[in-house]
């Protein structure tokens, strides 16, 4: 057989003609320089094959080896299901994003915020852009997936995962906003939480001039578990200075540490924030939405 086949039909009929004749009678087809993916599937595992498990030579090479090789190769690929087909083009990569990567340490603080207090989730996305730098490549699909339904957070994270976000989406439409983004809309401006007036003269103590925590401690050890998301919004809304006094009044006394209401959720809460601050020091963010950036 003097022809190189392109096609599966072609290559398999030559091949198994060859070894129902045998090899004396009937040339091995010769491997195709290119042509379908099967074919070239078939051909890649018999070179493969004669790379790592060279065949004897008899005067040139033993052609007999080398057919059942091929014909191993091809019934693997039948059993597997592959089937003749336009060649594949080469996957194009997205631009490239010089912005420093985040640290392991920082990918791994949000795999924390995910599982503990997902209500810090969008903070740690906007640190990350307000800090110049950009996501770890394996956080940029669960990102995505988790806020297609939100246009400014789903915005945020394809602004905070550069090229590579777009790309993503490209290659798997799932991954795109079901929503518009508004015109004008900010991306640095975090929408603040919401917390009761009570709340909001404890934090305004905290983070006054003379820090006072003692307020925000009393609300806190008396909460009761109705009162949860509040005051998560209440440490929330709280300044990193704020942070440290509050902890600083949550530390355990005389070896036990405060458990009444919800300060053992509240210290946690807020010793992950802080480290998030500390990790992520982006002082562009905005507490207040600027005007159009409601959804």
């Amino acid at each position: 057989m003097t022809d190189r086949p392109t096609d599966w039909p072609t290559y398999w009929h030559g091949a198994s003609t060859a070894a129902l004749l045998g090899t004396e009678r009937r040339a091995v087809p010769a491997h195709p320089a290119s042509g379908e993916a099967t074919v070239m599937a078939v051909r890649d595992a018999v070179l493969d094959a004669e790379t790592h498990r060279p065949v004897p030579t008899r005067g040139e090479a033993d052609p007999a080896r080398r057919t059942v090789r091929l014909l191993a190769a091809g019934t693997v690929a039948r059993r597997a299901g592959l089937r003749p087909s336009l060649p594949v083009d080469a996957l194009v990569l997205g631009e490239r994003d010089r912005r420093p990567e985040i640290g392991a340490h920082v990918a791994g603080l949000w795999h924390r915020i995910l599982s503990d207090w997902p209500g810090l989730d969008e903070e740690f996305v906007g640190r990350v852009l307000g800090s110049g730098q950009r996501l770890a490549p394996d956080l940029v699909p669960p990102m995505l997936q988790r806020w297609r339904g939100s246009t400014v957070a789903h915005a945020r994270v394809r602004a905070a995962a550069g090229p590579l976000a777009d790309w993503l989406i490209e290659l798997s439409p799932g991954l795109a906003c079901r929503g518009r983004l508004p015109a004008g809309a900010n991306l640095m401006a975090l929408v603040p939480p919401t917390i009761t007036p009570d709340l909001a003269l404890a934090v305004a103590a905290v983070d006054g001039d003379t820090p006072d925590p003692r307020p925000l401690l009393r609300l806190v050890t008396t909460a009761v578990f109705a009162d949860r998301i509040v005051v998560a919004n209440a440490v929330r809304s709280l300044s990193q200075d704020g942070l440290v006094a509050l902890l600083a009044v949550l530390e355990p006394r005389r070896g036990e540490p405060i458990a009444t209401g919800l300060a053992p959720a509240v210290r946690d809460l807020a010793a992950l924030r802080l480290t998030l601050l500390r990790a992520l020091p982006a002082d562009t963010l905005s507490p207040e939405p600027e005007e159009g950036i409601s959804e």
